[in-house]
C-alpha cells in the first residue's frame, strides 16, 4: 500500500528542521513579508540594553508615588480610622479604597488605577505597596 506523497512512514525519521530553515520560511501570513528579527537585521533590540534602566526608573517612580499616597493618607489619618474602623484602608491616587480584608482593598484600587503604587493602613499599620 502506497502512501500519499509529503507525508512520512511510520518510523521513518522527521525532517530536521534548522535556524536557517525557520529564518527562510518565516513570512506574515497576511502580507508575504519574510520577518526580519531586530538582532539579525543588525538593529538593538528594545529589551536588551534598557530593560534594566527601564526597570530601575519604573521602580523609582513606583517608590515616589507610594510615599506621596502615605503623605496624602497621613493628612487625613483620624478622619478615615475613625469613618472605617478595623478594616483595611488603601490610598492610591489620591482616592481611598476600604476593604474587609488587605485582599479587597487592593482589588478595588487597582481595579481603579492599575498603574499606580497604593499605601495601606492595617489594623494600626501602614505598608507602602508598589503594584505590579
Amino acid at each position: 500500500m502506497a502512501m500519499p506523497a509529503g507525508r512520512p512512514r511510520h518510523g521513518s525519521p522527521r525532517p530536521r528542521v534548522t535556524g536557517a530553515t525557520l529564518r527562510a520560511a518565516a513570512s506574515c501570513l497576511i502580507c508575504g513579508r519574510p520577518f526580519r528579527p531586530a538582532a539579525m537585521s543588525g538593529e538593538a533590540s528594545r529589551g536588551d540594553g534598557g530593560r534594566p534602566a527601564r526597570r530601575k526608573a519604573k521602580l523609582a517612580r513606583l517608590k515616589a508615588d507610594a510615599r506621596e499616597q502615605r503623605g496624602l493618607f497621613e493628612a487625613r489619618k483620624e478622619e478615615l480610622v475613625t469613618r472605617y474602623p478595623k478594616q483595611t484602608i488603601a490610598m492610591c491616587a489620591g482616592e481611598v479604597f476600604v476593604g474587609k480584608t488587605p485582599y479587597e482593598a487592593a482589588v478595588r484600587a487597582r481595579d481603579a488605577h492599575p498603574d499606580r503604587a497604593s499605601f495601606f493602613y492595617l489594623y494600626g499599620v501602614g505598608i507602602p505597596w508598589m503594584g505590579a
